[in-house]
C-alpha cells in the first residue's frame, strides 16, 4: 500500500483543482497488517482448545482483534491526506510553497473547535493531513436548516468564530462554501480545506495567482474577480459566510451574484409565516453585497451581529416596519394597526407618537416619532452602508424597546 510517512492510503475520497485526497490510516494509532497476523494466529490456536470454557475464553481475544479491524475507518484511526498535483513548472510552484506552509503553519497549532485540525504535513513532498470527517460536507445536508433560522444561525456562529479567528492571524480562508464544511460526529460544523494553492491549466503546469477561475465563482464576491491573491482581504470571506447562511437557510445550492433579494431567492417569500426570518436580512444584507465598501470588513464584526440577532430572536422580539405586520405581545393573536389621530387624540411628547392598537385584545403600543437608526440603538455599533435600497434593510427592534418604522 501506498505510503506517506506513518500515514497508509487506503482509498481516494476526491478529486480538485489541488490535488487528490485519500482516507489514509495512521500507522502510530492503527497497524492492520499486525492486526491481521493476530487474527491468523489466535484463531486456530482457539479453535484446538479442548475445554468449553477454556475455548469461550481464548475466543476473546481474536475476537477483540477482529473487532478492532472492523474500525479501520474510524476517525480516531485515519485522517484525510490531500496529495497536491504534481506539476510541470517548479519554479513556479516553489514560489506558492513558503505561502502554503505559512498557513498551514499557522493552522497546525490551531485549537478553535470549528476548524478542520492539521495532523500532519510534508510539503517539500506536496502531501498534508487532516482531520477526517466521514459524515461528509454540509453539501450532502442541503435540507438540514432549511427554513429553521434559528437553529440555521446557532450553528452557523460557531463557523463564524472560527473565520474570526482566521482573520486575526492575518488570514483568509478564500473557498467557503457547503462543500467545504464538513459535519461532525456530534453534528456540529466544521470549516475546512483552506484554499492553498489551485491550478489554472489542465496541464497542471501554471498555479493562479487570482481568482479568475478558482473553483468556487458561485460564492465569491464579484468584487474579487481578477484580484490577485495577495491583494485579497477578510471581507471576501465575509460575503462567502453570508452565502453559507443564505444557502443554510433556504435549502438552495447557491444564490446567483448577490440578487438575495430576488423573488426567486427572497427568503421571506419562501417562508412567508415565519417572522424570524426577517431578522436574516440584519446579517445578509451586511455581506451579500455588490460593492466591498458595503460588506463588513471581517468576521469579527460579522460575529457581533449574529450575537445580537441570536439574543433577540432568542427574546421573541419582533421586527418594525411599515410592511410587516407585528403580532400583539399580549394576546399573541391579534395584528397591530395604527390608530394615530383618532382613539388617542390628545397624547404629546418630544417629536409626537405613533399609536398602534391590537385588533383582537386592544392593547396599546407607542412609538417616539423621533428617528434613530434602529442598530445603534441594540448596540450594533456599525455604520449604513453606503447603497441602502432595501425597505426592510435596517429595521430591527427588541421588544421592550420599540422603535418607529421611519
Amino acid at each position: 500500500m501506498e505510503t506517506y510517512g506513518k500515514w497508509i492510503v487506503v482509498k481516494e475520497l476526491g478529486k480538485g483543482g489541488q490535488g487528490t485526497v485519500y482516507l489514509a490510516q495512521d500507522t502510530s494509532k492503527f497497524n492492520i497488517e499486525a492486526l491481521k497476523n493476530m487474527i491468523v494466529r489466535d484463531i486456530p490456536q482457539t479453535l484446538k482448545t479442548a475445554e468449553a470454557r477454556t475455548k469461550a475464553e481464548a475466543a476473546g481475544r481474536p475476537a477483540q482483534t477482529i473487532l478492532e479491524f472492523g474500525t479501520a475507518e474510524s476517525p480516531k484511526h485515519c485522517g484525510a491526506l490531500k496529495v497536491i498535483h504534481p506539476t510541470r513548472n517548479d519554479a513556479e510552484y516553489r514560489k506558492q510553497l513558503d505561502r502554503m506552509k505559512k498557513e498551514l503553519a499557522a493552522l497546525s497549532p490551531q485549537s478553535h473547535p470549528a476548524i478542520i485540525r492539521v495532523l500532519d504535513q510534508k510539503l517539500e513532498d506536496r502531501w498534508f493531513v487532516t482531520d477526517y470527517f466521514p459524515n461528509g460536507p454540509l453539501s450532502n445536508y442541503r435540507h438540514r436548516y432549511r427554513g429553521r433560522f434559528l437553529e440555521a444561525l446557532h450553528a452557523f456562529r460557531p463557523l463564524v468564530d472560527a473565520i474570526a479567528e482566521v482573520h486575526r492571524r492575518n488570514l483568509v480562508h478564500r473557498d467557503i462554501k457547503p462543500e467545504n464544511v464538513f459535519v461532525s460526529g456530534s453534528g456540529s460544523l466544521i470549516i475546512g480545506d483552506f484554499g492553498l494553492a489551485y491550478f489554472t491549466d489542465d496541464d497542471q503546469s501554471r498555479l493562479t495567482d487570482t481568482f479568475e477561475n478558482v473553483g468556487s465563482r458561485d460564492w465569491m464576491p464579484g468584487w474579487a474577480m481578477g484580484m490577485r491573491v495577495a491583494e485579497v482581504r477578510p471581507s471576501f470571506d465575509v460575503f462567502c459566510l453570508g452565502k453559507l447562511l443564505w444557502s443554510m437557510i433556504s435549502g438552495q445550492p447557491r444564490l446567483r451574484l448577490w440578487y438575495l433579494h430576488y423573488p426567486e431567492f427572497e427568503l421571506e417569500k419562501m417562508f412567508p409565516g415565519d417572522p424570524d426570518i426577517l431578522w436574516a436580512r440584519l446579517i445578509l444584507d451586511r455581506c451579500i453585497v455588490e460593492r466591498e465598501n458595503d460588506c463588513l470588513t471581517d468576521a469579527s464584526q460579522l460575529l457581533e451581529i449574529v450575537d445580537k440577532v441570536l439574543m433577540a430572536v432568542g427574546r421573541h422580539s419582533q421586527v418594525v416596519h411599515d410592511a410587516v405586520e407585528r403580532t400583539c405581545r399580549v394576546c399573541g393573536l391579534g395584528k397591530y394597526r395604527e390608530v394615530t389621530g383618532g382613539k388617542c387624540q390628545g397624547l404629546s411628547g418630544p417629536g409626537g407618537f405613533r399609536i398602534f392598537e391590537c385588533q383582537n385584545c386592544g392593547h396599546v403600543e407607542l412609538f417616539s416619532q423621533q428617528e434613530f437608526p434602529a442598530w445603534k440603538r441594540h448596540g450594533i455599533d456599525v455604520s449604513e452602508p453606503t447603497h441602502a435600497a432595501e425597505p426592510l434593510r435596517s429595521s430591527a427592534v427588541a421588544q421592550e424597546a420599540p422603535l418607529s418604522s421611519k
